[in-house]
C-alpha cells in the first residue's frame, strides 16, 4: 500500500512538463553521393539539416522524439568534359526515435535508436544550353524510402532551453540514386552532427 502512495505522488511531478517542442539543426558528416567518374558526375556536399522536432518525456530518463528535417543538395551530370546537366532537389527525413538518458545531472548523455522515413522531391534538372528543364531526373530510383538510426549525445540545460549535441547514424533501406553505367549513386549509409534546442 505504501509503495501504491509513493507512485501516485510521484507520477504528476514525472509527468509534469512531458512534451518539449524545438528545432534541431546540423550538417552532414558523409557525402550524400558517391561518385566514381568525377569526370561525368559531381555532387556539391550537402549544405544543413534543419527542421522541427517534439519529444515526449516519460519516466526513468526514457523518451520518443520525432523530426522532420529538411535537406536540400545539388549534383551535376557531365559528358566528355562538358557540362550538360544541373539537378537540384530536397528530402524530407521524419525519425522516430527511443531515447534513453543515463543521469540525471546538469549534464547528461543520451542514446537512441528508432526508425526513418524519407521522401525526395522539389526536383530541378537543367541542361546546359537550354531553357527546359524536367522535374524527374532519370537517375532518381527510390523517391521514398526507410531506414534504422543510432544516435549518441549529451543534453545540458541553460535556462529554459535544452542544447542536444549529437552524431546520428542512418542506414537507408535503398539507394535512391542511381546510374550503374557511369558509376553514381546516392549513400546507404548517412553521418551527421546535429543540435537540437527545446523548450
Amino acid at each position: 500500500m505504501r509503495a501504491f502512495w509513493v507512485v501516485l505522488v510521484a507520477a504528476p511531478a514525472a509527468f509534469a512538463d512531458p512534451l518539449a517542442f524545438g528545432v534541431k539543426g546540423g550538417a552532414p558528416l558523409t557525402d550524400a553521393f558517391k561518385v566514381l567518374r568525377p569526370s561525368e558526375f559531381s555532387a556539391d556536399k550537402q549544405p544543413y539539416t534543419i527542421g522541427p522536432m517534439v519529444e515526449l518525456h516519460l519516466p526513468y530518463g526514457v523518451s520518443v522524439e520525432l523530426d522532420a528535417l529538411y535537406k536540400p543538395f545539388k549534383y551535376r551530370a557531365a559528358f566528355e568534359g562538358r557540362p550538360q546537366a544541373t539537378t537540384t532537389g530536397n528530402s524530407w527525413e521524419f525519425p522516430l526515435l527511443l531515447k534513453y538518458r543515463f543521469l540525471d545531472a546538469p549534464v547528461r548523455p543520451y542514446v537512441g535508436a528508432g526508425l526513418a522515413w524519407r521522401r525526395f522531391g522539389g526536383f530541378k534538372q537543367v541542361l546546359a544550353g537550354s531553357p527546359e528543364q524536367t522535374g524527374m531526373p532519370p537517375e532518381l530510383r527510390d523517391r521514398a524510402g526507410a531506414g534504422a538510426v543510432l544516435e549518441g549525445g549529451l543534453e545540458l540545460k541553460v535556462l529554459f532551453v535544452r542544447i542536444s549535441p549529437e552524431v546520428r547514424y542512418t542506414r537507408w533501406g535503398s539507394t535512391a540514386f542511381l546510374d550503374v553505367l557511369r558509376g553514381f549513386s546516392s549513400r546507404v549509409n548517412q553521418a551527421e552532427f546535429l543540435v537540437g534546442f527545446t523548450f
